[in-house]
């Protein structure tokens, strides 16, 4: 997939279950006739880190399936899990990405790989943020420093 899962995608791939089959993939509870987090991804009853994916609150019956709505259907999709992914993407007939393939799409076509190295580019695992350079200027950049023997500056 080129871009991430959006929210009108999952709300149509929620809407062609059945309703015990809908339950898992969200994380309200939508098994009764009033559905009072009715922000079934992030289980609230009002808006959340952007969350849109809604049903009504009330008159769900508890038989038949839910009917999902998003007021943002272009927005990425998020509060799901690896379970309710997996279940969207061989829906819609897709797989996750290998690490292989995530490692050369990060790394670039045209770029031959470093022994030991992770996907962004160095064979160093971790890092803390040492310093912010010309803080609020033009030329602000952050300072990295790799387990003290590398430094990488980023600017903005």
């Amino acid at each position: 997939m080129k871009y991430e899962m959006s929210e009108g995608q999952y709300v149509d791939f929620l809407n062609c279950l059945t309703r015990a089959q809908q339950q898992p993939h969200v994380t309200s509870d939508i098994s009764g006739d009033l559905v009072s987090n009715y922000y079934v991804m992030s289980g609230n009853p009002s808006l959340i880190h952007g969350n849109t994916i809604h049903c009504p609150e009330t008159g769900n019956g508890t038989i038949d399936p839910i009917g999902f709505f998003s007021s943002a259907p272009d927005r990425a999709c998020g509060f799901t899990d690896n379970y309710s992914t997996c279940a969207f993407l061989d829906w819609c007939a897709l797989r996750p990405m290998t690490c292989f393939e995530y490692e050369k799409s990060c790394r670039g076509a045209n770029i031959a790989p470093v022994g030991g190295e992770f996907a962004w580019g160095t064979n160093y695992a971790s890092y803390s943020l040492t310093t912010v350079e010309n803080e609020g200027s033009e030329n602000e950049k952050f300072v990295y420093s790799y387990n003290g023997m590398h430094t990488l500056q980023i600017q903005l």
